[in-house]
């Protein structure tokens, strides 16, 4: 009903099939819940709260009622942030899944020059230990000169925005102690965070 959009009531009658099936072995009172809706799509609901009262508890009165709605605002907020945390883990876990199938390494560092993401090919070229490691969260260089021209390509990229439509980024060849083909590397800084996103210090 509309009117538990705006605050806690109690709902209707309850059949006897809920009766037997759930109010009952759960130790509850005979009688409906006290119900608001937290959120909807229009008139359809899309979250809401239901408090039971137990059986031989008290009969839940006006000031039960009144202390929900004040906590009200509080609850909607809370699920309000639950929803965000969500949808910021379904994104994230989707950017994993586009990085992974991509067939080129892919690390993403922060201020710091610490990784904070990577893709499946770049982990397994790490596993290698071959031209490439990582050292105290930091991509380093086996060869250090090419090390020491390496840090501060990074150190720059992790300290500066790319401009949109402007090519950005420096590419470096890691050579392998193996001897085997040298990786091609690009250091690149990101393009300025959307407004919104958690990319501000990445």
């Amino acid at each position: 009903p509309e009117a538990l959009a705006r605050g806690f009531g109690r709902l209707g009658e309850v059949s006897p099939a809920f009766v037997d099936e759930f109010l009952r072995p759960q130790g509850l009172a005979l009688e409906g819940p006290i119900a608001h809706v937290m959120a909807s799509i229009g008139p359809q609901p899309l979250a809401g709260m239901l408090i039971f009262r137990r059986k031989g508890c008290r009969p839940i009165d006006d000031s039960d009622l009144a202390l929900l709605d004040a906590l009200e605002p509080h609850l909607a907020r809370a699920y309000a942030i639950h929803c965000r945390l969500a949808e910021a883990r379904h994104q994230e876990r989707a950017l994993r899944e586009v990085l992974d199938r991509l067939p080129s390494g892919v690390m993403l560092l922060d201020k710091d020059a610490r990784v904070v993401l990577s893709n499946r090919s770049a982990d397994f070229i790490l596993s290698l230990d071959d031209g490439i490691r990582l050292e105290d969260g930091r991509p380093r260089l086996s060869d250090p000169q090419r090390d020491r021209a390496f840090q501060p390509l990074l150190a720059d990229a992790a300290q500066m925005r790319a401009e949109r439509g402007r090519a950005c980024g420096k590419t470096l060849s890691v050579v392998r102690p193996s001897g085997r083909r040298s990786f091609a590397s690009m250091v690149s800084p990101l393009l300025a965070a959307p407004p919104g996103t958690s990319l501000r210090e990445a």
